[in-house]
Protein backbone atom coordinates (compact mmCIF):
# COMPACT_ATOMS: atom_id res chain seq x y z
CA UNK A 1 0.00 0.00 0.00
CA UNK A 2 0.98 3.36 -0.61
CA UNK A 3 -0.59 5.90 1.65
CA UNK A 4 -0.13 10.22 2.11
CA UNK A 5 -1.55 11.35 5.13
CA UNK A 6 -2.65 15.09 5.25
CA UNK A 7 -3.11 17.24 7.66
CA UNK A 8 -5.12 20.43 6.49
CA UNK A 9 -2.91 23.05 8.72
CA UNK A 10 -5.49 25.69 10.72
CA UNK A 11 -8.06 23.94 8.43
CA UNK A 12 -11.34 25.46 10.14
CA UNK A 13 -9.68 28.77 10.84
CA UNK A 14 -8.93 29.29 6.59
CA UNK A 15 -12.01 27.89 5.07
CA UNK A 16 -13.59 30.77 2.90
CA UNK A 17 -16.50 31.89 4.13
CA UNK A 18 -18.51 32.90 1.18
CA UNK A 19 -16.99 30.00 -0.31
CA UNK A 20 -18.91 28.03 1.80
CA UNK A 21 -22.10 29.58 1.67
CA UNK A 22 -21.47 29.30 -2.00
CA UNK A 23 -20.96 25.24 -1.80
CA UNK A 24 -23.84 24.81 0.89
CA UNK A 25 -26.00 26.14 -1.97
CA UNK A 26 -24.61 24.36 -4.35
CA UNK A 27 -25.43 21.13 -2.16
CA UNK A 28 -29.04 21.93 -2.04
CA UNK A 29 -29.22 23.71 1.47
CA UNK A 30 -31.70 26.26 1.92
CA UNK A 31 -34.28 27.45 4.10
CA UNK A 32 -33.73 28.02 8.09
CA UNK A 33 -30.32 25.46 8.18
CA UNK A 34 -29.07 27.74 5.30
CA UNK A 35 -30.14 30.96 7.05
CA UNK A 36 -28.57 29.31 10.95
CA UNK A 37 -25.24 28.09 8.73
CA UNK A 38 -24.98 31.60 7.38
CA UNK A 39 -25.21 33.79 10.40
CA UNK A 40 -22.99 30.62 12.60
CA UNK A 41 -20.29 31.46 10.31
CA UNK A 42 -20.46 35.17 10.64
CA UNK A 43 -18.09 35.97 13.58
CA UNK A 44 -16.93 38.99 15.69
CA UNK A 45 -14.01 39.05 17.98
CA UNK A 46 -13.20 41.20 20.87
CA UNK A 47 -10.82 41.10 23.34
CA UNK A 48 -11.39 42.28 26.56
CA UNK A 49 -8.02 43.23 29.59
CA UNK A 50 -9.61 43.86 32.50
CA UNK A 51 -12.26 46.52 31.99
CA UNK A 52 -10.47 47.90 28.49
CA UNK A 53 -12.25 46.56 25.16
CA UNK A 54 -10.45 46.13 22.08
CA UNK A 55 -12.35 47.47 18.52
CA UNK A 56 -14.49 44.57 17.36
CA UNK A 57 -12.75 42.99 14.46
CA UNK A 58 -15.17 40.92 12.11
CA UNK A 59 -13.83 37.49 10.95
CA UNK A 60 -13.98 37.09 7.17
CA UNK A 61 -12.94 33.53 7.23
CA UNK A 62 -13.39 30.11 9.16
CA UNK A 63 -15.38 28.72 11.06
CA UNK A 64 -15.83 28.25 15.00
CA UNK A 65 -12.97 25.97 17.32
CA UNK A 66 -14.49 23.19 18.87
CA UNK A 67 -17.79 23.63 17.67
CA UNK A 68 -19.72 20.29 16.33
CA UNK A 69 -20.66 21.97 13.10
CA UNK A 70 -16.69 22.99 11.94
CA UNK A 71 -15.90 19.90 10.99
CA UNK A 72 -19.27 18.99 8.78
CA UNK A 73 -18.51 22.57 6.90
CA UNK A 74 -14.86 22.00 6.48
CA UNK A 75 -15.46 18.88 4.96
CA UNK A 76 -18.69 20.01 2.40
CA UNK A 77 -15.81 22.35 1.26
CA UNK A 78 -13.20 19.72 0.47
CA UNK A 79 -15.97 16.78 0.06
CA UNK A 80 -15.15 16.84 -3.97
CA UNK A 81 -11.31 16.37 -4.02
CA UNK A 82 -11.33 12.92 -4.28
CA UNK A 83 -13.43 12.77 -7.69
CA UNK A 84 -10.53 14.85 -8.78
CA UNK A 85 -7.85 12.22 -7.81
CA UNK A 86 -7.97 9.69 -11.05
CA UNK A 87 -5.91 7.16 -9.96
CA UNK A 88 -6.32 7.09 -5.80
CA UNK A 89 -8.40 6.33 -2.76
CA UNK A 90 -9.17 8.80 -0.69
CA UNK A 91 -10.85 8.90 3.27
CA UNK A 92 -11.86 12.23 4.09
CA UNK A 93 -12.09 12.75 8.43
CA UNK A 94 -12.45 16.58 9.48
CA UNK A 95 -8.84 18.01 8.98
CA UNK A 96 -7.15 14.94 8.32
CA UNK A 97 -6.85 13.35 5.15
CA UNK A 98 -5.25 9.89 3.46
CA UNK A 99 -4.68 9.49 -0.02
CA UNK A 100 -4.21 5.63 -1.14
CA UNK A 101 -3.36 3.15 -3.51
CA UNK A 102 -3.13 -0.57 -2.85
CA UNK A 103 -1.36 -3.04 -5.09
CA UNK A 104 0.54 -6.23 -5.21
CA UNK A 105 3.39 -3.95 -7.04
CA UNK A 106 4.59 -1.06 -5.24
CA UNK A 107 6.56 0.34 -8.07
CA UNK A 108 3.45 0.10 -10.36
CA UNK A 109 1.48 1.52 -7.61
CA UNK A 110 4.76 4.32 -7.51
CA UNK A 111 4.08 4.62 -11.35
CA UNK A 112 0.56 4.91 -11.50
CA UNK A 113 0.75 8.22 -8.50
CA UNK A 114 3.05 9.84 -10.96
Amino acid sequence: MLAVFVDFEKAFDMVWRNGLIMKLKSLGINGRMFGWIADFTHRTLQVRVHSALSVVYVSENGTSQGSMISPSMFISMIDDLPSSLQYTDTSLFADDSALFKAGRNINQLVQGAA
